[in-house]
């Protein structure tokens, strides 16, 4: 039975057969989505130790024309449909930023309309010095305003099991809603209650599949 620390890392073990490369240069490019395609044989999909910023006010327009979604500025990933993906990522949220989403499990588009448009979104709220919640619900961590922490979302798509870890210690574990393809997204994204700026850095974001 595999720990947790080996969850975490359960790409390590066949690092012989992965690759890695450097995550497109265009992330956060603007304040819409931008795609990152990934060569088909890369299986760790990518690692980047650069600090990006995602910065969105909330009177920034959507990211397309006759949108009705609020503002955001987001990374946008490939659609999987098979096997375990993890997203792994240092975050930081300045103080003063809530009412966002900093990271979500998005349905295929052509599957949203009959499983949901979402199957997990990690919220920040300004509650209790900086939380991170699920949707605007259940508290997953607090006390995080203008500290590194570290966060691991893990889904497995053969069992319907997703995770969520923040510094190593697990504080989600939810099914996915049935849908057969998915997208993993991180960014600022406004939501209800939002702050006037919302704003992160991340930093040593990994994609593994396997």
């Amino acid at each position: 039975m595999e720990t947790r620390s080996q969850r975490i890392r359960m790409a390590d073990r066949t690092r012989n057969r992965r690759c890695r490369r450097e995550l497109n240069k265009s992330i956060f490019r603007g304040k819409n989505h931008v795609e990152i395609k990934d060569d088909q044989d890369v299986r760790v999909c990518g690692y980047d130790c650069r600090v990006h910023t995602g910065k969105v006010f909330s009177n920034d327009k959507p990211f397309a024309p006759g949108n009705t979604t609020k503002p955001r500025t987001e990374m946008r990933f490939d659609d999987y449909t098979s096997g375990q993906h993890q997203y792994s990522a240092d975050l930081m949220v300045p103080s003063g930023t809530g009412g966002v989403d900093l990271m979500q499990i998005h349905t295929g588009n052509a599957q949203s309309p009959k499983f949901g448009a979402t199957t997990l979104m990690l919220f920040f709220e300004t509650s209790n010095g900086g939380s991170l919640h699920l949707y605007s619900g259940t508290q997953l961590a607090s006390n995080l305003y203008n500290k590194w922490f570290h966060l691991n979302v893990i889904h497995d798509t053969r069992t319907g099991l997703m995770t969520v870890y923040v510094n190593g210690t697990l504080v989600l574990t939810k099914h996915d809603n049935g849908a057969g393809d998915f997208y993993m997204k991180t960014g600022v994204y406004a939501q209800n209650g939002e702050t006037k700026k919302m704003e992160v850095f991340i930093k040593n974001l990994t994609l593994w599949s396997k």
